[in-house]
């Protein structure tokens, strides 16, 4: 389904031949493997990550009140844009107050948006949110699954 979003948005636009690559590539092994040993993620993100993994991809997604700039992370960047959220990235201390079962996936505008591990079964698995800077995190459901969250992107 990406694809053919991918290459409707690409037909739309024939003067900027647009190289798929610089929107999707497969990730490495390497990087695959540290997020495997990371976390036990559903198949359809892993999936994602492996074949699809985003790169150089701005999407838009749309808010409660407003559209935003989203960043899906790669499988090369997932792990270190845990920082900020899930450890102080000047000491590598995790936060007392971040769930241990919470896996970042992608931010807009630095809110997290989140696998809670523990409500995922083995294929997909709901998507939480919640907005930076408040004092502390109070997450909601976003989307009932991956696949859902996917849905309401828009390549831009």
């Amino acid at each position: 389904d990406f694809d053919s979003r991918l290459a409707r948005y690409r037909a739309n636009d024939p003067d900027e031949k647009t190289n798929p690559s610089n929107y999707l590539a497969a990730a490495s092994k390497d990087d695959m493997e540290a997020v495997k040993q990371r976390w036990s993620l559903p198949k359809k993100y892993l999936t994602f990550l492996e074949r699809f993994s985003p790169n150089n991809m701005t999407c838009e997604l749309q808010l409660r009140f407003a559209s935003s700039g989203f960043d899906l992370y790669s499988a090369s960047t997932i792990l270190e844009n845990q920082a900020g959220f899930a450890f102080d990235p000047q000491t590598g201390k995790r936060h007392s107050d971040w769930p241990e079962s919470y896996a970042v996936i992608g931010d807009a505008w630095a809110d997290p948006f989140v696998f809670d591990l523990s409500k995922c079964d083995e294929n997909d698995g709901p998507i939480f949110t919640a907005q930076h800077g408040t004092g502390e995190w109070s997450f909601r459901k976003y989307a009932k699954s991956f696949e859902a969250l996917v849905q309401k992107l828009k390549v831009t």
